[in-house]
């Protein structure tokens, strides 16, 4: 991973919503959390986008959505790297859609916590994630536009 230069060009707050709902003082609260990740990537501009939804659910109802993206620039060399010509596709290795998932979730538990301080809500947190368990596979894209 550290062969591939990269930046951090853009982080997109896609939605971001708390839902009224009872929220009892007890930390007894049994609350669910639901994780999903994606890939995309711009051609263009070289850049790979890592998406990623969170759900905090109290009783199966829905209490706080957080959906983002962060884009990164990949630098040429590791691009080129990443295509092959001939299928006329670029497959990104798991090892490095999963450092950007790491960067993605530390991005969104700072988003979380802007957006609820000082608010009730703020006492959920997105806990330590292993993504290594979230990202298994490698990413292939088609370079045909």
């Amino acid at each position: 991973m550290s062969d591939i230069g990269f930046a951090l060009r853009k982080i997109n707050t896609e939605e971001f919503a708390t839902i009224e709902k009872e929220i009892a003082e007890s930390n007894e609260v049994e609350i669910q959390l639901n994780l999903n990740t994606g890939f995309g990537i711009d051609l263009e501009n070289k850049m790979l986008g890592c998406f990623l939804q969170i759900q905090f659910e109290l009783e199966e109802t829905p209490i706080i959505i957080l959906k983002l993206n962060c884009e990164f620039e990949i630098e040429d060399s590791a691009w080129e790297k990443f295509t092959n010509k001939k299928t006329k596709k670029i497959k990104f290795p798991k090892e490095v859609l999963q450092h950007f998932s790491v960067i993605t979730v530390g991005t969104a538990r700072g988003i979380l916590h802007s957006k609820t301080e000082n608010t009730s809500y703020n006492k959920y947190y997105l806990p330590t994630i292993n993504v290594t368990e979230m990202v298994t596979t490698d990413e292939e894209f088609s370079l045909d536009k």
